[in-house]
């Protein structure tokens, strides 16, 4: 079920964490509050990965891709299949424009 939330504490119920684009300004401030739980963090902001969040959705062309940043993932207790890593677009890989 989903539910939208206004207060970061209530994130701690959540197992996957959408931040829309519309909380950009905030990004840090919600990455920091869940960093210590098992939350998958999944967003379109711009380089979630390397901000601290999970599962990264950005457009290739006309394509929806993925970055997974694997260690924050690890860090939160989360295991990613490695078919949905072999999907995903690597952390060293540049987006193709």
């Amino acid at each position: 079920m989903a539910s939208r939330i206004t207060d970061v504490k209530a994130a701690r119920s959540c197992r996957i964490l959408f931040v829309s684009a519309s909380e950009a300004a905030r990004l840090a401030e919600i990455l920091a509050a869940v960093a210590d739980w098992s939350v998958l963090t999944v967003s379109e902001v711009e380089r979630l990965p390397e901000r601290g969040g999970i599962i990264n959705f950005l457009m290739d062309g006309q394509r929806v891709r993925f970055r997974i940043n694997l260690g924050t993932a690890t860090r939160a207790g989360l295991k990613i299949s490695s078919k949905l890593l072999q999907l995903g677009v690597g952390l060293d890989e540049k987006r193709k424009n």
